[in-house]
């Protein structure tokens, strides 16, 4: 029989410049094989100027994907492995900033993102133009946080990483540094009703 189901995951050039890995924890979610991530959200510091700027790009936005990674090299983000669903964008009008990353930025997908639990995934943050005058808030292991909290980055086999991508799929971890995120998932709720039907 043909398997006319379309694969989740895609390749595409995408020019990311972050990824942070997070594992999707079963036992979090009721023991449930697969959840519906409905948005994520970032926390931005800062944001560049509208018109002069270092991408020359007036008003950069950013745009966010979820990607696969390798179970066989460490949980590594293939950035060029991406989900079909996966994508959102915020345009810079939009982007929230706080000087003690109170605010977020809520990035939602079009519709919800279906993955597998007990699995590492990829959330993918290409800024237009690469511009460096976004600062999007991060947590390293040795330093204080913007609430004067000092930083402690879990190292277990299945926590998050944070990778900076160059040349559009080179990447470089950073074990001990972890992006503030937020993961949001679709709760749903059983509800019955009666239908009369007629003869």
């Amino acid at each position: 029989m043909k398997n006319n189901r379309r694969p989740r995951f895609k390749n595409v050039n995408h020019g990311g410049n972050f990824c942070q890995t997070f594992y999707a924890d079963k036992t979090s979610v009721a023991n449930a094989s697969t959840v519906q991530v409905t948005s994520v959200e970032l926390y931005f510091r800062n944001k560049p100027a509208e018109k002069i700027n270092v991408s020359g790009i007036k008003k950069p936005g950013v745009t966010l994907h979820i990607c696969e990674t390798d179970p066989n090299n460490n949980n590594s983000p293939l950035p060029r492995k991406i989900h079909r669903d996966g994508y959102a964008r915020v345009d810079y009008d939009n982007i929230n900033t706080s000087n003690n990353a109170s605010s977020s930025t809520k990035f939602t997908f079009s519709k919800p993102v279906s993955i597998d639990t007990d699995t590492v995934y990829g959330i993918l943050i290409c800024i237009d133009g690469g511009d460096k005058g976004y600062q999007i808030y991060k947590l390293t292991t040795g330093e204080t946080n913007a609430n004067g909290v000092l930083g402690v980055v879990n190292k277990g086999k299945l926590d998050g990483k944070l990778y900076k991508i160059t040349n559009g799929s080179l990447l470089k971890p950073n074990s001990d540094t972890d992006l503030k995120i937020k993961v949001n998932i679709a709760k749903y709720s059983a509800t019955s009703k009666n239908v009369k039907l007629k003869p």
